[in-house]
Order: C-alpha cells, then structure tokens, then sequence
C-alpha cells in the first residue's frame, strides 16, 4: 500500500488512510447488551473497551460515541430542547452499522477523487481527455467460465 500510494502523489496520507480504516473495524466490534434502569429496561449499552478505542480513533469522547450509537435525538422547536430516547438492541446494531459505512465510503470517496486528480493513472482516459479511476462491478460474473 505504502508504495502504491508513494506512486500517487498520495503517501503523506498513508497514516490518516489506516486510522480511518482502523476506525472503522473497530466499529464493527462494538457490541451492545440490555442494561436495566429504572426509567427504560431497554436501553442499548456498549462494552466500554471497544468504544473507548473506537472514540479515541475517531477523535470523539466515549460518551458522545456512546449516546450517539444508544439513543435518537429529537429536536422540538416549540421548546428549544432536545429529547433523547434509547434504541433498542437491533436499532443500535444498525446505527453502528451505518455509521462504520458512512465512514468507510467517505475514505473510499476521497481515496478515488485523491487518485483522479493525480497524474499516476495512465491506462484510462475520460471524455474530456484526462486521466481517471473507473470500479466496475458486474453482479455474477465471477460465476461466469471465463472471465
């Protein structure tokens, strides 16, 4: 990785690519359990390891993380105040799920706009001349006899 990215003009990003790439994995590992309390008995919770370590490689506090995966925010207009209610088990599995994609594709995002604004790619050439990264998926075609 550390010289094809050196090949792009794009090494100096080497570190911050596999901290986002770290953040992401350690999403993934967040597990959620019921914890009982008084006012709600379904509260989703995080294992406070991994969210300790998945905050601190996202650059956020713990507890943010926590609340942002644990619970919905409701903003009422008429009272300039915010509600916040706990998801279930499944509705934070999902949260976590969702935000491990969003920052996986903004990498995957830059990564490809960072790559096609240098000049390292020589194979392809776009409409208006210049040089790109194209990613084609055919669904099957992997199955296929010859590829």
């Amino acid at each position: 990785m550390a010289s094809a990215l050196s090949t792009c003009g794009l090494a100096q990003y080497e570190g911050n690519i596999l901290h986002t790439l770290l953040s992401v994995l350690l999403l993934g590992e967040i597990t959620f359990h019921v914890q009982a309390e008084p006012q709600a008995d379904h509260t989703a919770v995080a294992d406070d390891n991994v969210l300790w370590e998945a905050a601190c490689s996202l650059g956020v506090a713990a507890a943010q993380l926590q609340r942002c995966l644990c619970y919905k925010n409701r903003s009422v207009q008429q009272r300039a105040e915010d509600i916040w209610t706990n998801l279930t088990l499944p509705a934070a599995t999902q949260t976590r799920d969702a935000l491990a994609r969003a920052v996986y594709q903004r990498l995957f995002d830059w990564l490809v706009c960072s790559l096609n604004s240098t000049q390292c790619i020589t194979s392809q050439h776009d409409s208006t001349g210049g040089l790109f990264i194209g990613v084609l998926d055919i669904f099957g075609f992997e199955a296929l006899e010859s590829n």
